[in-house]
């Protein structure tokens, strides 16, 4: 495992969580948008376990909280 994670690391320049982190991020920002299923719904559908680990998380990567992204990108 050790070995994987750092030639992944050289190859990409980002770690393995890094990258599973931000793919969790992309869905849930896709399902704000295209879905009206609750954030706390998202958030365990994504794989997350703490919502205010989430919310912070969500909130550094897009600038913004997951509600704030829903009203502002969502389906009118």
């Amino acid at each position: 495992r050790g070995h994987l994670t750092r030639i992944y690391k050289q190859l990409t320049d980002i770690s393995i969580s890094t990258k599973i982190s931000d793919c969790r991020l992309e869905a849930a920002a896709k399902l704000l948008v295209e879905t009206d299923k609750k954030v706390s719904e998202i958030v365990n559908q994504v794989g997350y376990i703490n919502s205010s680990h989430f919310t912070v998380t969500f909130k550094h990567k897009f600038g913004e909280s997951p509600l704030n992204y829903r009203k502002k990108y969502g389906q009118k």
